[in-house]
C-alpha cells in the first residue's frame, strides 16, 4: 500500500510540470481563454475530423461570443506587457471567426472546413505570440 502511494506520488510529481505547461500553452491564465478554448477544442478535435459541419454551425455563436470577451480582456501581472500583442492577435482571430460565421451561413461545407482550420491556426498564432520568450 505504501509502495503504491509512493509510486503514485512520484508519478504525479513528474507529471505536474507537464500539466502546468499544457495549461499555460492554452492560455488558462488569461481571463476568458479557457472558455474560448473549450469551444475551439471541440470544433477542432471533434467536429473537424468527423466533418461535422452542422455542429460547427450550431456552436459558432458560442465561439464568437467568447472571442468578443477575449477582445475585452485586460492582461495582468507578467502578462500585462504583452497586451498590445494579445490585442492584435485576438483581432486577427476575430477576423477569421467572422469569415467562418459567413461561411456557416452558406451551404458550403468546404468553406466551413477552411474556416475552422483558419480559426484554429489564428488561435495557435495568438498563443505562440503570448508565450514567446
Amino acid at each position: 500500500m505504501i509502495r503504491r502511494l509512493l509510486v503514485m506520488t512520484i508519478c504525479f510529481a513528474l507529471l505536474l510540470p507537464a500539466l502546468l505547461l499544457a495549461a499555460e500553452e492554452h492560455g488558462d491564465n488569461v481571463p476568458g481563454m479557457k472558455e474560448f478554448h473549450d469551444v475551439m477544442a471541440k470544433m477542432w478535435h471533434t467536429y473537424y475530423p468527423a466533418n461535422d459541419w452542422a455542429s460547427v454551425r450550431k456552436d459558432i455563436g458560442a465561439l464568437q461570443e467568447r472571442a468578443k470577451k477575449l477582445q475585452e480582456t485586460k492582461l495582468t501581472g507578467d502578462m500585462a506587457a504583452k497586451q498590445e500583442t494579445f490585442d492584435k492577435t485576438v483581432a486577427e482571430m476575430i477576423k477569421q471567426i467572422d469569415l467562418l460565421v459567413a461561411a456557416c451561413k452558406k451551404d458550403d461545407d468546404e468553406a466551413v472546413k477552411k474556416g475552422v482550420f483558419d480559426v484554429h491556426m489564428a488561435f495557435h498564432d495568438m498563443i505562440s505570440a503570448l508565450y514567446a520568450k
